[in-house]
């Protein structure tokens, strides 16, 4: 069964009255508990400048694994104007660096079913760490004492060609690319000793996400920006 934490940040499809397209909400849980604070706000207030940083290690990553996927993704990106998960500063008037709209970070053992992504085209890219969580200053950190092997199972498996990539033989940052919307995937469960975890991510174009970009730029010019609601919006409410 799916096990685990899921979490994104970027850009999807809009369930909300009157809005076409809207960066990822805070989690519920933190929100309630968090928001309203000064430190959770200093937190983010610091964080989210930072996202152009952490955007071009997978632009990077994704170039050198395989620079005929990079290319392909922004491409793409740019042919239909799909604003990069990291714009934080994207008002609806103009994309400045399209690239994959959605980033997804698994932990807490996450595992799933075999799938497939429902993606706008096949490439998706990923990297996968471990970490150590500092109580003190509670967040997870790089320790260079824990790697994969200190973490029992989660393999990332391709169902339909019997083949693994199996992290505990592993070391340090794995970056892998798949082909989400064609091959039949998924992460085995594993089991992380206290305060330990591994991380798991991918960066990809979603189709839900594609559909919003294009419906928010079929919307007249006058209207767009009320349909769309932005990290700093989020900030804000």
């Amino acid at each position: 069964r799916a096990f685990g934490t899921m979490i994104a940040i970027g850009w999807h499809a809009s369930m909300e009255a009157g809005k076409t397209l809207v960066s990822y909400a805070t989690s519920k849980t933190l929100a309630a508990k968090e928001r309203s604070s000064v430190k959770y706000l200093h937190y983010l207030e610091g964080l989210l400048p930072k996202l152009h940083e952490v955007v071009l290690l997978y632009r990077e990553g994704l170039c050198t694994l395989f620079p005929a996927a990079y290319t392909r993704m922004g491409n793409e990106a740019s042919i239909r104007d799909i604003a990069e998960w990291s714009d934080i500063a994207f008002d609806g008037t103009n994309v400045k660096n399209p690239f994959a709209n959605a980033l997804v970070v698994t932990h807490n053992d996450f595992c799933n079913f075999l799938h497939r992504d429902r993606d706008e085209i096949e490439v998706a890219y990923g990297m996968w760490w471990a970490a150590n969580f500092d109580a003190e200053l509670n967040t997870w950190l790089f320790d260079p004492s824990v790697d994969h092997k200190d973490i029992e199972g989660g393999q990332f498996l391709w169902g339909e060609y019997g083949v693994m990539v199996d992290f505990e033989r592993s070391s340090g940052l794995v970056d892998i690319f798949w082909r989400g919307k064609k091959d039949r995937h998924s992460t085995m469960r594993s089991t992380s000793p206290r305060a330990t975890a591994r991380f798991g991510t991918s960066v990809q174009i979603t189709a839900a996400g594609a559909a919003a970009f294009r419906r928010f730029w079929e919307t007249d010019e006058s209207k767009r920006r009320s349909v769309l609601t932005t990290m700093a919006d989020r900030q804000k409410s």
